[in-house]
C-alpha cells in the first residue's frame, strides 16, 4: 500500500483500476475503508485513488491550523507522487472542505467535482442561520452518540432502523480513526468560504433527511455555481454514498462518464 512523507505526516492511500484519475475524499467519520461500496464500481472504469486524511485511518501527523490547507496540499503531494495532473474529486462532508480548498489553490488540476453531504464550508447569506443550526445540531448529536444515547450523526436514525448491520459497520470503521479533539477541530473549521468548485462540472448530492448539511443549504449553494447540478436522494441522511450506494454510484458514474467523455 503506497504512502508518502510530508511535513511530519505519513500519508496513506490506495490506488485501484486504470483510466482517468478519480480521488475519493472521506468525511470526518470515515477513512479509506468507508468507500468500500464505491471502489470496485469506480475502478472498473477509472484510476481510483482513495486517501486517508492526516490524522485519520492509517495516516498520521499533526493537523495544524488551518487544517484544510494542509489537507489540500497533502492531496496535491499524493497526486504529484502518482504523476497525476488533472483529476476528478469525489468528496463527502469534511472531504468537501479539502476538495473546495484544492480547487481554489489548484484550479487547473480539477476536471470535475462530486460534492456529497457538503458545500465545502460555504453558505449563501440567506443560509447562514441554517448552517449555524446544522453545526449546533451536529455537535449535539455527536455528544449524544458518544454517550450511547442516539445514532451516529453521519449515519442517522433511518440507517439504524432499516439497515442496522450497515450502521454498525459505519461505527466500526469510524472507531479506527484517531481524530483530533472535537473543540480543536471545530475551532479550526473554515466556514463561510467561497465556492471554488468548477462551473458546469460539479454535481452536488444531498440526502433529503440530512441533518448536518441540509438540502436547502446545498441547493442554495449550488445555485451560485453556474451549470452545476443537484441530486436529491430520498430516504437518506448525511452519508448517501454509504446508505444508498446503488443510487449514489449510478449518479456518480453517469456524471463522471459525461465529464470525461
Amino acid at each position: 500500500m503506497p504512502e508518502i512523507q510530508r511535513e511530519g505526516a505519513r500519508l496513506f492511500y490506495e490506488v485501484y483500476g486504470r483510466g482517468e484519475p478519480v480521488v475519493l475524499l472521506h468525511g470526518r467519520g470515515g477513512n479509506t475503508l468507508i468507500w468500500w461500496q464505491q471502489v470496485d464500481a469506480l475502478a472498473a472504469r477509472y484510476r481510483c485513488i482513495v486517501i486517508d486524511h492526516r490524522g485519520w485511518g492509517r495516516s498520521t501527523g499533526p493537523m495544524l491550523d488551518p487544517w484544510v490547507d494542509m489537507f489540500a496540499e497533502d492531496l496535491a503531494a499524493i497526486l504529484d507522487a502518482e504523476g497525476v495532473g488533472g483529476v476528478a474529486l469525489v468528496a463527502q462532508s469534511m472531504g468537501g472542505y479539502t476538495a473546495n480548498t484544492f480547487c481554489a489553490r489548484h484550479p487547473g488540476r480539477v476536471r470535475a467535482a462530486v460534492m456529497s453531504g457538503t458545500t465545502g464550508g460555504h453558505a449563501p447569506a440567506s443560509m447562514l442561520a441554517v448552517q449555524r443550526e446544522a453545526g449546533e445540531r451536529s455537535e449535539a448529536m455527536r455528544v449524544a452518540w458518544s454517550a450511547g444515547q442516539g445514532p451516529h450523526p453521519a449515519a442517522g436514525a433511518r440507517m439504524y432502523e432499516e439497515q442496522p448491520a450497515l450502521a454498525r459497520l459505519y461505527e466500526m470503521i469510524n472507531a479506527l480513526n484517531h481524530n483530533p479533539p472535537a473543540p480543536a477541530f471545530r475551532s479550526a473549521r473554515p466556514d463561510l468560504v467561497p465556492l471554488a468548485v468548477p462551473a458546469a462540472a460539479t454535481l452536488f448530492i444531498t440526502g433529503e433527511e440530512d441533518p448536518l448539511c441540509p438540502t436547502a443549504l446545498v441547493e442554495a449553494s449550488a445555485a451560485e455555481v453556474p451549470g452545476s447540478r443537484v441530486l436529491r436522494i430520498p430516504r437518506a441522511g448525511h452519508s448517501t454514498y454509504f446508505e444508498r450506494a446503488d443510487v449514489y454510484n449510478r449518479a456518480a458514474l453517469a456524471f463522471l462518464s459525461e465529464v470525461y467523455s
